[in-house]
């Protein structure tokens, strides 16, 4: 797993990952990118699904259809 944490993530922390994780796939070809936070902003939100990014919210893995405010 490849992870980017912040309060709240936004669409830069959902990137970031993603890079990271086709990075690390040279050599672990598993990487799973994941972002955390207390919150995520709408845009990280869309740009997660469409990457694949597995999001964690204050403790909690969120669904794929629910943001968090």
């Amino acid at each position: 797993m490849v992870w980017e944490v912040s309060w709240i993530v936004d669409r830069n922390d959902v990137e970031r990952a993603v890079r990271r994780a086709r990075i690390l796939r040279r050599w672990e070809p598993n990487a799973l990118p994941v972002v955390a936070g207390n919150g995520i902003t709408a845009s990280a939100h869309e740009a997660a699904q469409l990457h694949g990014v597995l999001v964690i919210l204050d403790t909690l893995i969120a669904d794929t259809t629910s943001i968090a405010q």
